[in-house]
């Protein structure tokens, strides 16, 4: 249930009498009304398993007359045909019609001591989830509690199923209550009576496991309803299949949760999938179908399609008021949906009457102390602050913050949509010192959902949850913007950028690491299943759309009902997440040394969203100063420059950078400014007396080389300053902690053949100084002809490199493994005994951006280029050429029991490098990829630091072949000598600067610790 807008949304199982269950057929051969009571009674049960309630509502009336003239109207078999007669009109929506035998059968069980206790109780219980259904939630609780008194007295007592049922249904009126831990201790006993009864087996299991889920997601805990919800889902797969009506229950519960973390289109498949089995069970006119239409309504609110919300949502409201009336809680919660549609729509005028009246009916049915008060007050203030009524909306609004903490807790997501506006409230109102400890809390309330929830999702679901969560860090990051000297504000903010940047990086490489040294065996083999999904996805992601498995969706499915059960079961993994603030990384500072947290972030003026992109500087000094906060520039300040450098070539980098007397190049009809105007010089008066800085970038500054950056005609900031880049500032904290590599193995590819059957001639690999050394640049795919996919040709000076690397670090005391040619395959890489402590690749790289972006048709494009360039995933279009790759890259499938030569990033990221110091991407444009949000770059180097390596040494553009084999050996030569890797990196840069004066052929390569 979306948060915001909370209906009574009652789809959980309302379990039927313990008699019902399912047939594999029809009885036949008798007309039914020459059937006897038992006869009817199978014909009843074979009606209802198999979801076709009509016929046995029919079947049922002729039940209770033959049980009224076989047993007489004081038998068990009579009293039992009037509960199974009330219980089918009540599914179809005839309270009317099945009260009266409910209260029929329930005064003969209270008169006749030789009345089953079963019967009556499962009388009683039926008279509960009518009550429920009424609203009568007092009468509802009375009638469950004489029902488990009186199952108790039967022969059964607690072992039976019924018991259990009777549980459930009392933790679903528990739950409505907001009695959670009411709620939470029958649920989870009702769940093990079901167990112990039916087994795991038996569909009326999995529905106890979704309805425990459905109270977690009540609750906003998220973690724990996803993997029930799932589980529920294979239960009702295996146990009523695919076609039954309560299928759709397990997939509606699946796609408001993921609905409610921003995966809607993962949500809108299985909503319309529900609706379909609905309306072929009930028909449009049932209150369920109703409740349908009102869910896609609001995802498509959620979506912004209010063309297609609109009708829905009226559907919905007309059919709540037709078949429960206006009175209850499901016709209030629906008009509050309606409202807050309205709202959204802009509509207010329409909204505000709605609202009023929605709220009347919470205060009726609920109470005023009911969480479902408090939200309806939050949906008028939120109105109220659209409308410019902001004194009404901040006492609505603060009241419904009381409701909220009281009921919910102040971790719930509906307090975190509070604080927001009430913050927005006070900012409008220019009262900012009131709206200053509300967007405290609110940060509180947002790091807990990603410190304590985000690891027991699935990598995917991560991502679309913190997007979903974005607009409320931008307003956040916005409002620190405006306050620059609140303290408070800033180190919160720095503190963001510590736990945020590279959070599902770091959540995605713990896992992994976790479970493959897992001692549970069983764990293992689950994570091993679960390897081999991912196998199976990276080959049929590297295809055409059109040859694709066509169960690819079950696939994917699969892989992440696994994963989200793999990291749940990991209790090491649980325990390993630790949340860094600034003043643990200001004491692993030294005197002059300082850390920069670069952040962007969309900017909101008062609540609104802007089209502006800023970038700032989170600034850090040893000592005991506060961190401070620095306004950099505009996104759209940089991408003119950026767009220059795409060029790849000498002029492009010319454009960002200048050293030794090369002026930087501008665009002639604009006037941009220079790097060090935009980066730099806002920084420098608070870097007086520090020559080191640890810096961590964002955005777009991922494609920038901040010690290439000329501060003059002759100096870069790499002179002026010790720069190291990291992924975040925060790991400077683990260094105490880094795993100490005593391996000296190394394994390096170079001198590829990408023709599967010819090779080369390489020479002797062991003096590789004999071949030409003057190649032309190295290619990438931004430079191939864009009419079709162009074969990869063959790069001599890649075998000189890999051949003088390999004499160094032999000379050095390691155990060197060198391949070239036809050996340099993708096996060689993915099968390592034992990862290496070095790997160097010096190959061809590949980077393609979103297809989205790319001119022209995209049916036209999938014919004409290779299918990586226009997958749908960013670590699929980036990747490595290797041994054999030609033969797939020009369209045709991969020898049998063979790799296909493109390593994606996809690939290497499930690899297992946790033993690897260092890799050398000796490649073109290796550090670049997607940039989303916080996370930063998805492409190779998010790719082998998710495997584990520590770090990782790649390229930002072309790369010229010559130099760059210079470099490397340059590198290698000074760290094999002894120096810290950072400083034998930036030894070996500042030779080169020496040698060619344009950063052109230096500064492409940098060092990501």
């Amino acid at each position: 249930m979306n948060p915001l807008i909370p209906a009574l949304f009652l789809f959980s199982l309302c379990f039927p009498v313990a008699a019902f269950g399912q047939l594999d057929s029809i009885p036949s051969g008798k007309a039914p009304e020459a059937m006897n009571y038992q006869e009817l009674t199978e014909r009843l049960e074979a009606f209802y398993g198999e979801g076709d309630v009509q016929n046995a509502l029919e079947t049922a009336i002729l039940a209770r007359e033959a049980a009224a003239k076989e047993y007489g109207k004081e038998h068990d078999n009579y009293l039992e045909s009037l509960n199974n007669l009330g219980y089918l009109y009540a599914t179809v929506n005839e309270y009317e019609q099945a009260l009266p035998l409910y209260l029929e059968a329930k005064e003969k069980a209270e008169k006749n001591p030789k009345i089953s206790r079963e019967v009556y109780g499962n009388t009683l219980n039926f008279l509960g989830l009518l009550s429920h259904d009424m609203g009568e939630y007092e009468q509802e609780l009375s009638y469950y509690k004489k029902a488990l008194e009186v199952i108790r007295s039967s022969s059964q007592g607690k072992e039976n199923p019924l018991y259990g049922f009777i549980l459930n249904n009392m933790g679903l009126l528990y739950m409505d209550m907001e009695a959670y831990e009411k709620a939470l201790t029958v649920r989870q006993e009702a769940l093990e009576n079901i167990e112990a009864t039916l087994g795991k087996n038996h569909s009326y299991y999995g529905s106890g496991v979704a309805n425990l889920g459905l109270l977690y997601h009540q609750m906003g805990e998220y973690e724990k309803a996803l993997p029930l919800y799932l589980e529920a889902l294979k239960n009702a797969e295996k146990s009523i299949g695919k076609a039954h009506y309560r299928y759709a229950y397990r997939l509606e519960e699946l796609a408001e949760l993921y609905q409610d973390m921003g995966e809607y289109d993962k949500a809108l498949p299985l909503f319309l999938q529900a609706r379909e089995l609905v309306e072929k069970s009930w028909g449009k006119s049932h209150s369920d179908y109703g409740y349908i239409q009102e869910a896609l309504s609001i995802l498509y609110n959620d979506m912004k399609a209010y063309d297609k919300a609109l009708p829905l949502m009226l559907e919905a409201v007309e059919i709540s008021e037709k078949t429960k009336g206006k009175d209850t809680p499901e016709y209030g919660a629906r008009l509050s949906n309606l409202a807050r549609l309205y709202s959204d729509m802009g509509e207010y005028d329409k909204a505000l009457p709605i609202f009023l009246e929605a709220l009347g009916q919470a205060e009726a049915n609920y109470g005023k102390g009911h969480s479902e008060y408090g939200i309806r007050l939050f949906n008028l203030g939120a109105l109220y602050i659209r409308m410019g009524r902001y004194d009404e909306a901040r006492a609505l609004l603060l009241e419904a913050l009381e409701n909220i903490e009281k009921n919910l807790g102040k971790t719930h997501q509906v307090y975190s949509h509070i604080l927001k506006y009430m913050g927005l409230s006070y900012q409008i109102s220019g009262d900012d010192g009131k709206a200053l400890p509300i967007y405290l809390a609110l940060n509180e309330n947002i790091n807990f959902q990603a410190q304590e929830r985000f690891p027991f999702l699935s990598d995917r679901l991560q991502a679309s949850f913190l997007k979903k969560m974005r607009s409320g860090f931008d307003q956040l990051q916005s409002f620190i913007f405006s306050h620059p000297e609140e303290a408070a504000l800033v180190s919160a903010g720095f503190d963001n950028q510590l736990f945020y940047k590279g959070l599902l990086q770091s959540n995605r490489s713990r896992l992994l690491r976790n479970l493959r040294q897992h001692p549970d065996s069983i764990l293992r083999q689950q994570y091993q299943e679960w390897e081999d999904l991912h196998k199976m996805l990276a080959r049929q992601y590297q295809k055409r759309v059109s040859q694709r498995l066509p169960e690819l969706d079950s696939l994917e499915n699969e892989a992440e009902k696994l994963e989200v059960r793999l990291a749940n079961a990991s209790s090491s993994f649980r325990q390993a997440r630790k949340k860094v603030e600034w003043k643990e990384v200001q004491l692993c500072l030294k005197p002059g040394e300082a850390a920069i947290e670069f952040s962007h972030f969309r900017y909101y003026r008062q609540g609104v969203a802007t089209d502006s992109v800023l970038y700032v500087a989170f600034v850090l000094r040893s000592g005991t100063g506060q961190p401070q906060i620095v306004p950099l520039f505009e996104e759209s300040s940089l991408n003119g420059l950026l767009a220059l450098a795409q060029q790849g070539d000498q002029q492009g980098m010319g454009s960002l950078y200048a050293a030794r007397g090369v002026e930087p190049r501008r665009p002639q009809s604009q006037a941009y400014a220079s790097l060090d105007s935009l980066l730099w010089r806002p920084l420098e008066s608070l870097l007086e007396g520090v020559h080191t800085i640890y810096y961590a970038p964002s955005g777009w500054l991922h494609r920038i080389n901040l010690g290439a950056v000329g501060l003059n005609g002759h100096t870069t900031i790499g002179d002026k300053y010790q720069l190291h880049t990291l992924s975040s500032t925060g790991s400077l904290t683990a260094e105490a902690e880094a795993q100490a590599y005593t391996n000296r193995n190394a394994l390096l590819l170079g001198g590829i053949a990408y023709e599967r059957d010819t090779q080369p001639s390489l020479g002797d690999p062991a003096e590789p100084e004999t071949m030409a050394p003057n190649q032309p640049a190295l290619e990438t795919l931004a430079a191939l002809p864009r009419g079709g996919a162009t074969a990869w040709q063959y790069l001599p000076g890649t075998a000189q490199e890999v051949g003088q690397a390999s004499k160094l670090l032999a000379a050095a005391g390691y155990e060197v493994t060198a391949k070239y040619g036809q050996d340099a395959t993708e096996e060689s890489l993915k099968n390592l005994p034992q990862p290496p402590r070095i790997l160097h690749i010096a190959t061809h790289g590949f980077f393609f951006p979103d297809s989205q972006d790319t001119e022209g048709s995209v049916d036209q494009l999938s014919i004409e280029l290779p299918p990586v360039q226009l997958s749908e995933h960013p670590m699929v279009r980036s990747g490595l050429i290797l041994a054999g790759a030609n033969h797939s890259w020009m369209g045709n499938p991969p020898l049998q029991g063979r790799e296909d030569g493109i390593l994606t990033a996809y690939e290497i990221s499930r690899m297992d490098l946790s033993g690897t110091e260092l890799v050398v991407l000796s490649a073109c444009e290796t550090g670049l990829g997607d940039i989303q949000g916080s996370e930063g770059v998805y492409g190779l180097q998010r790719a082998f630091k998710i495997a584990g390596a520590r770090y990782v040494i790649m390229s930002l553009w072309q790369v010229p072949d010559e130099p760059t084999r210079e470099l490397m050996t340059a590198f290698y030569r000074e760290w094999l000598s002894g120096k810290p890797m950072r400083e034998a990196f930036r030894e070996a840069q500042r030779q080169m600067r020496g040698k060619y004066e344009d950063p052109y052929y230096w500064a492409a390569f940098v060092l990501l610790e």
